[in-house]
């Protein structure tokens, strides 16, 4: 009985040393599983914080496209409006040309009249323009009945001109 009795006293001990063993071991497996769930939670909070800023970058990249698309607009109105004022600059230059063409035609015609007195007819010439100018158009002044000259600024410059300068004949 001794013997069974020490062999009894014997195993408690050794189941005594088993138990602390898995008691320590299960304490050391609990540690871990704390850790590996702060570990997750911070992977998780990561994940979380990593879509966040993936949202915020397609945002970003959002009304970085809407910004281009702006400035694309622009450009293509500013190559419009550069392409209008291209035609505009040729048709004023052959307005330009062609008011020229009439100036010299008009020059052409003037000419064949005869004035008796240069100094006279400059000085008129001038104060037509004068009135030109503060009225913004001509008012030929008939001096004397028989002064052809006035005669033909007045047929000149006539108020039954249409609104676009030519009489129709």
């Amino acid at each position: 009985m001794r013997n069974l009795a020490q062999r009894s006293g014997d195993a408690a001990k050794e189941i005594e040393v088993l138990i602390k063993d898995s008691v320590s071991r299960v304490e050391e497996g609990t540690e871990l599983v704390k850790e590996t769930a702060e570990a997750l939670n911070d992977i998780e909070a990561s994940s979380k914080s990593s879509a966040e800023i993936m949202t915020e970058i397609s945002a970003a990249s959002d009304e970085q496209k809407a910004g281009m698309e702006q400035i694309n607009t622009a450009i293509l109105q500013l190559d419009t409006m550069t392409q209008q004022n291209a035609a505009l600059v040729e048709e004023t230059a052959a307005a330009s040309e062609e008011m020229s063409n009439q100036a010299q035609d008009l020059l052409s015609m003037i000419k064949i009249f005869k004035v008796k007195d240069n100094t006279i007819s400059n000085n008129k010439m001038k104060n037509n323009i004068s009135t030109i100018e503060e009225k913004g158009h001509f008012e030929p002044q008939i001096t004397s009945k028989n002064d052809d000259t006035a005669l033909i600024e007045k047929a000149a410059f006539s108020s039954d001109l249409k609104k676009d300068g030519f009489e129709e004949f």
